[in-house]
């Protein structure tokens, strides 16, 4: 406990002018967030170099990932595989509706304090 940890969000076929549906400021909302908004960005070289490890919601973004930055590949994960839950997709809600974005935001949810469980005991 008591470490710094720096997230950051970008995706691999990010649009910015992509406005922020509605269903997942609903659930921000329910989630005690208020006047959110979210800009998509790509992910580019900079972001890759910095980071130290890279969380894919599904195999097609970490493949793509690994495609277009080869020295990501030891440190690209799907995120529910370095949560320990096994190697499966999280399903992108983008065109659905509200309850299929309160579903992948509680699978995003549970495999994040699984994260933080394992990097707390990763000394």
């Amino acid at each position: 406990a008591g470490r710094d940890i720096e997230t950051s969000s970008a995706g691999t076929y990010a649009n910015a002018d992509f406005p922020t549906p509605e269903p997942m400021v609903t659930v921000m909302q329910e989630e005690g967030i208020e006047g959110y908004t979210h800009r998509p960005r790509r992910l580019d070289t900079a972001m890759v170099e910095a980071a130290t490890v890279i969380l894919a919601m599904a195999h097609e973004h970490k493949e793509n990932i690994v495609r277009n930055h080869p020295q990501a590949k030891d440190k690209t994960f799907l995120l529910m595989e370095f949560a320990a839950q096994g190697p499966k997709d999280i399903a992108d809600p983008i065109g659905s509706g509200l309850e299929t974005y309160r579903r992948c935001k509680d699978e995003i949810k549970t495999a994040l304090a699984a994260v933080i469980r394992r990097l707390d005991n990763h000394d």
